[in-house]
């Protein structure tokens, strides 16, 4: 079942990647950016974590 959960992780990155790491698109992004990063860092570490439990 890991393969659902592991999927819906990599989807996540995936999304991440096209909100921030693509060119910062403005100043307030840009200022904002590390809060976000962490905030996604957080969420996909949670995804891992619920991957490794089962």
């Amino acid at each position: 079942m890991s393969c659902k959960k592991e999927s819906e992780y990599q989807k996540f990155l995936k999304e991440w990647k096209a909100k921030f790491i693509s060119p910062v698109s403005s100043a307030e992004m840009r200022k904002n950016w590390l809060k976000h990063a962490s905030v996604a860092w957080n969420e996909a570490k949670k995804l891992k974590e619920a991957d490794k439990d089962k």
